[in-house]
Order: C-alpha cells, then sequence, then structure tokens
C-alpha cells in the first residue's frame, strides 16, 4: 500500500467528537490530498506526461546535446526502470509504455555515434530520410555527404552498409531494454550474464512468457548498436528516390537458415568501397511486415536482393549462399549498366555524351572492369549526369584529354566544355565535386537524360 493510501486509511478512522472541529479537520484533509499526489509524484521524479517536443531525444532523455556517451547510458538506464511498464501501477501501465518506447527510441538514436551526427544536422526526418538512402539535404534538412572508401580500384570486394534507424515501438523497445542490460553484466541476474526480471522488478511482475505476460522473444540477428546492417522495413524502404542502391535480407529471427546466414550477411555489411548498403527486414516482426515481405519475395526464408531504385533483383538459391563474396558477387552481376556508356573513341564520346546537351561525366581508367565507385555514383547522380567510361588505358583518349595519370574523372558542361576533377579518389571527395558542379549555371539542364528510370 502506499504511504498515501495508508495516510488516507488512518485519518478516516478519526473518531467523530466536537464536531465543528471535526468538520475544520475534514476539509483540511481532503484539501490537501492533490497537493500530497503532486508531492509524491515530484519524489518520484516526476509526472509520466510526455515531453513537449515528441522529437527531441535530448529533451525526452534530461540531456544537454553536449552529453557524454557515459550520461547518455545513465540517463537511459534510470529512465527504463523508471517508466518500464511491468514496475509501475496497473493504471499507469498505458501511459508509461508510451514514455518507455519514447525513452528508448531516444538512446536508439544517441547512442549511436552515427545516427547521432546525422539527427544533430537533420533533425529526425532527415534521419528517417537518410536511412531510406535519401540525401537528407534535398528534403531541406540542411547539407550532406556520401559513405566513405572508394576509389576507382576495380570492381573489387570493398565497404559497405551503416546501421540506419528505424525505430518501429514496442517490441524493439522491449529488445533494447534486454539487450542493455544483457550487456551489463552480472548485476541484474546470475551466472551467464542474463536478465533476472524478478530481482530487477521486485518479483511477481511477469506472466507467461516474459516481462508482462509477452511471449519471449527470439534474439535479433542483427542487433542495434552493434550490427553494421541497416534496419529496414515497410514504413522505411528504398524507392526510386533513393540516392543509395541496397542488397537486403529478408528474414525471421527465429528461422533456423536465417540463423545461419546471419554471421555470413554481417560479414558482407562489414567490407569496404561496396557500390550499395547493405540493410535487412525483419519478415517476422509484425503481420504488417509479414505482408509486406510476401509483397516483395515470393520464395522462403532468407531470401536476398538488390534494390535498385524501384526495381528489385532477387537471388535465385538464396539458401544456398556460402560466403559474403556469394552474395557480393550476385550484387555486381546486376548492377545498373546501363547508367556508364562505352567509350571507346571520340565519335563515341560526341554521340552517347555530348549530343544529349545533359551535363556528363567521363572515367578514364587503366581497368578492365568498372568499379564499385564509378557504379555507386552513376546511381546516385542518375539524373543529373550521363556517365562514360573509357576503360584499359586508351591511348587515343589519353591523349586526347591530356591523361598522366589513372584514374581520370573529366565533367563536362552543357556547352561540351571540359572540367578536369583533380582531387583525390575517395567517393565522398569525387561526391562533393559533383555537387559543386551541379550549382553552376552551365551545369544546369531541363532534360531527363535516358537510362534514368530504374
Amino acid at each position: 500500500m502506499s504511504s498515501i493510501k495508508r495516510q488516507l486509511r488512518s485519518r478516516q478512522s478519526l473518531p467523530i467528537v466536537m464536531p465543528w472541529k471535526s468538520i475544520l479537520l475534514f476539509l483540511l484533509l481532503f484539501s490537501s490530498v492533490p497537493e500530497c499526489v503532486a508531492r509524491q509524484r515530484r519524489q518520484n521524479g516526476g509526472s509520466r506526461s510526455a515531453p513537449k517536443n515528441p522529437d527531441d531525444y535530448y529533451e525526452i532523455l534530461g540531456l544537454k546535446k553536449t552529453a557524454t556517451p557515459k550520461e547518455i547510458k545513465s540517463k537511459y538506464r534510470k529512465l527504463a526502470l523508471k517508466y518500464h511498464p511491468d514496475k509501475v501501477e496497473e493504471d499507469e501501465k498505458e501511459e508509461a509504455e508510451k514514455m518507455f518506447v519514447k525513452v528508448s527510441e531516444a538512446y536508439s538514436v544517441l547512442s549511436d555515434e552515427e545516427k547521432r551526427e546525422i539527427y544533430d544536422k537533420y533533425g529526425k526526418n532527415g534521419l528517417d530520410v537518410h536511412e531510406q538512402g535519401g540525401d537528407p539535404r534535398a528534403s531541406g534538412f540542411g547539407g550532406g555527404g556520401g559513405f566513405g572508401g572508394g576509389g576507382f580500384g576495380g570492381g573489387g570486394f570493398g565497404g559497405g552498409g551503416r546501421t540506419h534507424h528505424s525505430f518501429q515501438g514496442g517490441p524493439d523497445a522491449f529488445r533494447i531494454f534486454e539487450e542493455f542490460f544483457a550487456s551489463e553484466g552480472g548485476g541484474f541476474g546470475g551466472g551467464g550474464g542474463g536478465i533476472n526480471f524478478e530481482q530487477m522488478f521486485g518479483g511477481g511482475g511477469f506472466g507467461g512468457g516474459g516481462p508482462g505476460g509477452r511471449q519471449q522473444q527470439q534474439p535479433d540477428l542483427f542487433p542495434k548498436g552493434q550490427s553494421k546492417v541497416g534496419k529496414l522495413g515497410s514504413p522505411k524502404f528504398p524507392n526510386k528516390s533513393s540516392k543509395h542502391m541496397w542488397m537486403i535480407m529478408f528474414y525471421s529471427n527465429g528461422d533456423k537458415s536465417s540463423q545461419q546466414l546471419a554471421p555470413v550477411y554481417e560479414n558482407l555489411a562489414e567490407k569496404k568501397n561496396l557500390a550499395y548498403k547493405v540493410g535487412a527486414v525483419d519478415c517476422g516482426k509484425s503481420e504488417k511486415e509479414t505482408r509486406f515481405c510476401e509483397s516483395k519475395v515470393s520464395g522462403g526464408l532468407p531470401e536476398f536482393a538488390l534494390v535498385l531504385g524501384e526495381k528489385l533483383h532477387t537471388m535465385e538459391d538464396s539458401q544456398g549462399v556460402q560466403s559474403a563474396k556469394d552474395l557480393h558477387d550476385f550484387a555486381m552481376q546486376n548492377m545498373p549498366s546501363e547508367l556508364i556508356r562505352n567509350i571507346n573513341n571520340m565519335p563515341q564520346m560526341q554521340d552517347r555524351l555530348l549530343d544529349n546537351k545533359t551535363p556528363s561525366v567521363l572515367l578514364l581508367t587503366d581497368k578492365y572492369e568498372t568499379s564499385s565507385t564509378l557504379y555507386s555514383l552513376a546511381f546516385q547522380f542518375r539524373k543529373e549526369f550521363v556517365f562514360g567510361e573509357s576503360r584499359a588505358k586508351n591511348i587515343n583518349l589519353g591523349k586526347e584529354f591530356n591523361v598522366k595519370k589513372y584514374p581520370q574523372l573529366i565533367a563536362f558542361d552543357t556547352k561540351g566544355n571540359r572540367h578536369r576533377y583533380s582531387g583525390g579518389m575517395a567517393k565522398e571527395d569525387i561526391v562533393k565535386w559533383l555537387q559543386g558542379l551541379l550549382k553552376r549555371a552551365e551545369f544546369k539542364s531541363s532534360r531527363t537524360r535516358r537510362g534514368d528510370e530504374l
């Protein structure tokens, strides 16, 4: 029984003597109840009302923008325990769970260095746009960069997916909670470092398969904050405006084949300089996600697919994957080669790159295969530039463009004027250069180039 209830019960049993004093005492007691309740709530850490701005993750956690990772972790620990639905009175569960979800969402972003940086620059909307493969700046959220790594070293096996913000609410909140306290070590349980919920909440707080009667969930194959695989799903999935290509695994945490291939897929996500990003959709997360997966792929789980805007290429034998290289080879075989035009001489140069009055980019290289970086650039800028490539150290074109060192990038404005690139060959440097060119009047074009519908 709470102290307030005990206080009220004891006062209700006072003998009725001297009527005028009893009446006065009665009025004093019951007029003080609201203040007692308010004082008790303040002692317990304040009310459970939602923050003024539900998208302000710093406000939700009660932190300054300069908060350290240690402070973020400390605040989450305190608030997660405070608002966990199984730690509050029955009549407060609904409101507490809403705050529990918001606290978990805030922590999932601010505890991740990359997501926090994007959130600080572009806000929650910018973070959502970034996860979809879009450019936050294009949606009015500020300037933006691409992912690092690169160069034109051929179609080698290199880099890829980042972890993206994809918070869907309830189930993820409890998963974050369990993973957080499991990682804390033995503080909430014995032996293997698991979570002893009875000890954490004082016993008796749980029903049949986990917190509050919820069924015990399978461990996430790609846990937030630990996995390099981006979380995707029905609300956040590549579309025609996405600036990146995506390799996607459709999976279920409880599926044995998915469990077996998860380490292989994680290995792919850890590679550098990939032409595509690496993401996954949990088809067992909800009925909605199951239906979404069924609308995208028809085979059994797990299923792998390369997504190019609105086009989805599925792998014929997904369950036969043996290594990350198998997945990478599949992706490279389905690259949008139509976006890059082969240039072997000046007539082809004139016909394929310069005649359509659209800005274009030519890569002159000594390699024999198209690099991951060029595929990635051609896809990202498919609506702004026509891309061409001259491979194998073409002597005639090398002389025409005075190439002294390979690789060499040259951009052509709408009038055919040449603009030679002299920066580093990391992809993010080239992206900045191309973005800078597009701000100039001579690179403006009202025409839509051929081949930009994927």
